[in-house]
């Protein structure tokens, strides 16, 4: 009648035992901050967050070629700025050894006038054989005009002398 050999039945208490347990992972999750993730889409979130690295990967590497292409920019105009330099220099010079070959100032036609080379002015042809549109000396110039213009110079002194004497008398005459 009794059997004693039978095994005793330990489930309903692995069952409590269970679930003890599981109670307590859950609550060691629930109110573990760090672990809590009860609510929350994780794969969706994982999503997001790599699209905003992706986001700002792409920004990042936009910045560095537009910095690229301002540097370019930059480079491309100060060449720009130092061959156009350059050529100036090189025109002035041009220009100025042109001037020094070709056009001297002693070679013009008034040198003789202002650099007092007078005596090279030497004419062929008598001056009474000349006609008015072959002039090259004409009133008042010619080899002694510093002589003349002293001259002229004391003479508008003397002038001017007299008028104040002139108009001094005047005044004199007036007051007595």
């Amino acid at each position: 009648m009794y059997k004693v050999d039978l095994p005793v039945d330990d489930s309903p208490e692995k069952a409590v035992e269970r679930r003890r347990s599981a109670e307590k992972t859950r609550k060691a999750r629930i109110f573990n901050t760090r672990l809590r993730v009860m609510g929350l889409d994780l794969d969706a979130l994982n999503q997001q967050v790599q699209e905003k690295k992706h986001q700002q990967n792409m920004e990042r590497q936009r910045d560095i070629a537009f910095d690229k292409l301002r540097k370019y920019h930059d480079d491309l105009l100060l060449q720009q700025d130092i061959d156009e330099r350059e050529k100036r220099k090189a025109l002035h010079t041009d220009l100025t050894q042109y001037r020094a070959t070709h056009q001297r100032f002693e070679d013009s036609r008034d040198a003789d006038l202002a650099c007092n080379l007078k005596e090279t002015l030497t004419i062929t042809v008598p001056e009474d054989k000349l006609g008015p549109a072959s002039m090259q000396i004409f009133q008042g110039e010619g080899l002694e005009t510093e002589k003349m213009r002293r001259e002229q110079m004391k003479n508008t002194e003397k002038d001017l002398r007299a008028q104040k004497e002139d108009n001094e008398r005047k005044l004199n005459g007036k007051q007595a």
